[in-house]
């Protein structure tokens, strides 16, 4: 069975991560997922990086919303109202904006591991 995931990711001022960490979400070799980055309200160019990464990037995401807040929120309420408001369902899967996913497999294994019936809490 084919699980649904969506990573949420909070940002802050990751101008030099945000290749990395957003290109590392996009690239997954699974179907069956989302993405929702939080760029949350950064002094440096982070939004600028994050736009032409998503204009670069091919990718199997059924979904990929960028949000730009206004006002600096912290990772705690962002992460609080973007599961909320996720697909019901889905897995939700968070990552920092400074860091990534090491390979493009992350998905199919989570997918694997909440398949084997032997998850307990995650």
């Amino acid at each position: 069975m084919a699980n649904h995931f969506t990573i949420i990711i909070p940002s802050y001022n990751n101008e030099r991560w945000a290749k990395k960490c957003l290109g590392s979400a996009l690239k997954q070799d699974y179907d069956s997922y989302d993405v929702v980055y939080i760029n949350d309200c950064s002094t440096d160019n982070t939004s600028g990086v994050v736009k032409h990464i998503i204009e670069e990037i091919d990718t199997k995401a059924s979904d990929v919303r960028i949000i730009n807040n206004k006002v600096n929120r912290k990772a705690l309420y962002n992460l609080f109202h973007h599961i909320r408001d996720a697909k019901p369902g889905t897995i939700i899967v968070t990552l920092d904006g400074d860091d990534w996913f090491p390979n493009n497999k992350v998905l199919e294994e989570l997918n694997s591991v909440y398949n084997s019936g032997d998850v307990w809490i995650t």
